[in-house]
């Protein structure tokens, strides 16, 4: 074979490989793709403006504060039956730990952290047009804007019960109605969050598919082949990078409500606590029987929290981390069959370091990280705090 054929074999093998890349790969080589819609989605971004309106949050900085506590006191006065101090001392806590969920997200996003909030928004939209962001499918069931709906029916059918008993019970009066509004409130701020780490962990594993068939074939391909895919790593590395600052604006922006959302999660289950195994059993109790559907509705409402704090919050964080890990592995994985002083090898390698020091991890404020472990945590706390109290109920 002459040289001229051998020329024209190799440019023919170029144009046959080049064709085979896929559209991971094209989204990678193209920043000036065509602009598709953010995976924000119109609810992420209907609740990001609600929560960022300034009538909204001015209202709830003050009502909520208010609301929630003169609710709190009243009550505790209006009820014919003695509470332990252990109640009060958690009712107490537990009305200002949903009082610091709502007013930590309103100064967050209007006075602290507005810049991030604005870069985050922004960085999102970003980097759907980098990646050609795809709507998935999902079955009927399995889609997630449907179990949001879900959760958020059920925990406002649950409120209403446990309000409605309250008020033919006690006469309550119906500033207990904004307290239930100010907690619709908190409930939009969890599913808010909930969906921005659904498409954190959703972005992790289209960077894990893009990665993967952008080098598949870098075992076999010639110098201009190698050379695209070295480009194309570098721009998934920007993308890395742009993750991880996304990462950081979201810490910054959310980690004190997450810690409030995780304490009073663990006080409303241990309030719970009380109310089933002492307070029924109170022979005073004269309104257990007026209070049996608020009481029922306060335990489908526990249920539905915590099925949406240890689900989405927790699971979804562990479930990011996860996702952005698997990156590591593959790049080592990729260097496996190239040559030693491959720029291809250098460049994953370079790029298994900086992913390494930029994990994907959500914290609460700086106190912890949020994963399974902390699920766990609350349960043996709960668990704890269970045997303790009806050890002394049978005492009493």
């Amino acid at each position: 074979m002459t040289y001229d054929e051998t020329e024209a074999v190799h440019q023919g093998w170029s144009r046959n490989s080049a064709a085979k890349i896929t559209r991971h790969e094209r989204a990678l080589q193209d920043d000036n793709g065509p602009s598709t819609p953010s995976s924000f989605g119109r609810l992420s971004f209907f609740i990001a403006t609600w929560i960022k309106c300034p009538r909204v949050d001015n209202s709830n900085f003050g009502q909520t504060r208010t609301s929630m506590l003169y609710s709190c006191i009243k009550r505790h006065n209006m009820s014919n039956y003695k509470y332990t101090r252990a109640h009060i001392i958690l009712d107490f806590v537990n009305e200002f730990c949903s009082i610091m969920i709502v007013e930590t997200v309103t100064l967050g996003s209007t006075i602290f952290y507005e810049n991030q909030w604005t870069n985050l928004i922004e960085n999102f939209r970003s980097i759907d047009e980098k990646l050609n962001w795809p709507q998935t499918k999902h079955s009927y069931f399995g889609n997630v804007y449907l179990q949001f709906f879900l959760l958020l029916v059920a925990f406002m059918a649950c409120n209403f019960f446990h309000l409605l008993g309250w008020l033919y019970a006690s006469s309550v009066p119906l500033l207990f109605l904004a307290r239930d509004v100010a907690y619709c409130y908190e409930f939009f701020i969890e599913l808010f969050v909930c969906k921005i780490l659904w498409d954190f962990r959703d972005k992790y594993k289209k960077l894990y598919k893009m990665l993967d068939s952008s080098v598949a074939g870098s075992r076999k391909m010639i110098k201009v082949m190698e050379l695209n895919s070295i480009s194309s790593i570098r721009k998934f590395e920007r993308l890395t990078r742009t993750m991880a600052d996304m990462v950081t604006d979201l810490n910054k922006i959310f980690g004190w409500p997450l810690a409030f959302i995780i304490l009073r999660a663990v006080l409303q289950l241990l309030s719970t606590a009380i109310h089933i195994l002492i307070d029924a059993q109170m022979k005073n109790f004269h309104e257990t029987k007026h209070l049996l559907i608020s009481k029922l509705a306060l335990t489908g409402l526990m249920i539905v929290k915590l099925n949406c704090v240890f689900r989405f919050d927790d699971l979804c964080c562990d479930l990011m981390s996860e996702e952005g890990d698997k990156l590591i592995p593959l790049c080592y994985k990729l260097q496996e069959k190239l040559d030693d002083h491959s720029s291809l090898r250098t460049e994953l390698r370079r790029l298994a370091k900086y992913i390494s020091h930029n994990l994907p991890k959500m914290s609460a404020a700086g106190f912890f990280y949020i994963n399974r472990s902390t699920i766990l945590n609350m349960v043996a706390t709960v668990t704890t705090y269970y045997i303790v109290v009806i050890q002394f109920n049978f005492i009493n």
